[in-house]
C-alpha cells in the first residue's frame, strides 16, 4: 500500500499539431464478441476508456476541463501496447473557446475518439446520448472491447458526482422505488442536464457485472471516478463484483481534473503494470497537479467484505456500550459533502486515541478492538492514498461512511436501504437507531 504527501497545452479536435500553451436496457443482452471481430483486432496491453460526461447545461466549465484533459491524454496518445479511447457528451452551450476547439461547434451530441498523439480521431457521432443511462455507458463498454481489446482495461468516469446518494433518474433518491434499475431501457455521478439524469450507484454496478460476465467472468481492472465525493465504504461494496480497484475521492475534485498525461506515461513506459501500481499513479499525480486540499484513494473491492464486516463488529459494540453511555460521541472526526459522509478510518482512529465516550463503557476493551479491526481493514484494502493540506494533517482514510442528521438520513432512507452494503450489513440498522430512535 502507498500512502503520500506531495512535497499547459491544448490542440483542436481531429487532425491538429501541437501549439504551446499549457448507470442498461441491453443489460440482458450477451457482450460476448464474435471471434472474428475479436480476432481481427489486436490484443494489447491496457485500454484506457474515458466516459466524460460534459453535459453541464449551466456553464461550460466542466465540458471546457474535459477538452483540457483530452489534450493531456493526447500528449502521448495510444501506442502499439495500449490504446486510450474517449465517449464525450457535450452540453447545448457554446462560447468561444469552445468555438475554437471543435471542428463542428454547433454540434451537441457525444462522439466517440480514439486518442492518438496530438490528436483525437472522431471513430463515431453518436448524436444526443444521456449519459446517466446506465445503457450508455454498457454501450461504451462494449464498443471500446470490440474495437480496442485488451487485456486490462481502466475506465475513468469524468463527471459531476454526489457521492453515494444520487439525485436524478431511475433508482435515484427522487424515485418512488429507490436502488431499481431499468432491464430493459425504458449520482452516483455522471450527471447529464440534457436528459436530468445521472448513473446511480446501483446501474454503476450492474453494468460493471454485466462486462464481467462478457468478459469470460474477469472483471474491469480499474474504476476510476474523476467526480467529487465517489469514495465510500457503500460505492466499494456495491461495485465489488464488477472491478478489482475503485479510485475515488471522498471529497470535491477540482475542475482540472485527473493528470490524464501521467497515467498514459505510465503504461506506455510498462505496459505490463499492474492494477496496483496504476492506480498508484494515478492517485499520486493527481495530488501533484491538484490545488491544495485534496485526497484520492485506491482500494480494492476484494476487501470489501472485510470492511464490511468490521463495521458490524462495531455496530455491535456501539449498542452494548450505549446501555451504559447512550449514544456514542467522538471528538476530531472528518465530514464531507454538509456532514452527510464521515471518512470510516478517522471514526476508528478517534475511538483508539480515546477521543469518544464509549472510552467509559464496560466494553471499552471490546469497541477498542473493533476499531482497531476496522482501521485494519481498511488498510488491507487500500493499494494507495495520496493527500494534502487539511486532509494530510488529519491523515484521513480515504473512504467515507454514510452518517446524516436525523433530518437527512429520514429524507435518504429508503435509498440506503436498498444499497447491497444494507443489506449485508447492521450499519443500516444502527443509523434507525442512532438517528430514529429505532430499535
Amino acid at each position: 500500500m502507498m500512502i503520500g504527501v506531495p512535497t499547459n497545452r491544448h490542440l483542436t479536435e481531429a487532425i491538429c499539431v501541437r501549439s504551446t500553451p499549457r448507470l442498461l436496457a441491453l443489460l440482458a443482452l450477451s457482450l460476448m464478441l464474435p471471434a472474428s471481430a475479436a480476432s481481427a483486432q489486436a490484443v494489447k496491453d491496457w485500454t484506457v476508456i474515458g466516459y466524460f460526461v460534459g453535459d453541464d447545461n449551466k456553464t461550460t466549465s466542466l465540458e471546457e476541463s474535459q477538452l483540457r484533459n483530452l489534450d493531456e491524454l493526447s500528449e502521448r496518445g495510444s501506442g502499439a501496447a495500449y490504446d486510450v479511447v474517449v465517449q464525450a457528451d457535450r452540453s447545448n452551450k457554446i462560447n468561444d473557446y469552445l468555438r475554437s476547439r471543435y471542428s463542428d461547434p454547433d454540434y451537441s451530441g457525444a462522439k466517440r475518439y480514439h486518442v492518438q498523439r496530438d490528436r483525437w480521431s472522431v471513430e463515431a457521432k453518436l448524436g444526443e446520448v444521456n449519459m446517466g443511462d446506465p445503457a450508455a455507458l454498457l454501450d461504451c463498454l462494449k464498443w471500446a472491447a470490440k474495437t480496442h481489446p485488451a487485456r486490462h482495461y481502466l475506465l475513468v468516469i469524468n463527471s459531476h458526482g454526489s457521492g453515494m446518494l444520487s439525485w436524478r433518474g431511475p433508482g435515484s433518491t427522487s424515485d418512488s422505488q429507490p436502488g431499481r434499475v431499468n432491464l430493459p431501457i425504458s449520482s452516483y455521478v455522471a450527471y447529464d442536464d440534457t436528459d436530468n439524469d445521472c448513473l446511480t450507484i446501483f446501474e454503476l454496478a450492474r453494468v460493471l457485472e454485466a462486462f464481467a460476465a462478457s468478459n469470460g467472468g474477469k472483471k474491469l481492472d480499474i474504476v476510476a471516478m474523476d467526480a467529487c465525493y465517489a469514495a465510500s465504504v457503500e460505492a466499494l461494496f456495491q461495485v465489488r463484483d464488477g472491478t478489482d480497484v475503485l479510485i475515488a475521492s471522498e471529497s470535491t475534485i477540482p475542475g482540472n481534473g485527473f493528470a490524464y498525461s501521467a497515467i498514459v506515461d505510465a503504461i506506455a513506459a510498462n505496459p505490463g503494470i499492474s492494477a496496483d501500481d496504476l492506480s498508484g499513479v494515478v492517485t499520486k499525480s493527481f495530488i501533484h497537479k491538484a490545488d491544495n486540499n485534496n485526497v484520492l484513494g485506491a482500494y480494492r473491492t476484494a476487501g470489501a467484505e472485510d470492511v464490511r464486516s468490521a463495521c458490524d463488529s462495531l455496530v455491535r459494540e456501539f449498542r452494548t456500550a450505549a446501555k451504559e453511555i447512550g449514544k456514542p460521541t467522538a471528538q476530531g472526526l472528518t465530514a464531507f459533502a454538509d456532514e452527510k459522509y464521515w471518512d470510516l478510518e478517522r471514526i476508528a482512529d478517534a475511538i483508539i486515541a480515546g477521543r469518544t465516550n464509549t472510552a467509559g463503557a464496560s466494553n471499552a476493551a471490546q469497541v477498542l478492538g473493533a476499531a482497531q479491526k476496522l482501521k485494519g481493514a481498511i488498510k488491507s484494502c487500500r493499494a494507495s492514498l495520496w493527500y494534502s493540506g487539511t486532509y494530510a494533517d488529519q491523515k484521513v482514510g480515504g473512504l467515507t461512511i454514510f452518517w446524516p442528521s436525523k433530518d437527512d438520513y429520514r429524507t435518504y432512507r429508503n435509498f440506503y436501504k436498498a444499497t447491497t452494503f444494507s443489506a449485508a450489513g447492521l450499519w443500516d440498522e444502527f443509523l434507525d437507531w442512532y438517528a430514529l430512535g429505532m430499535e
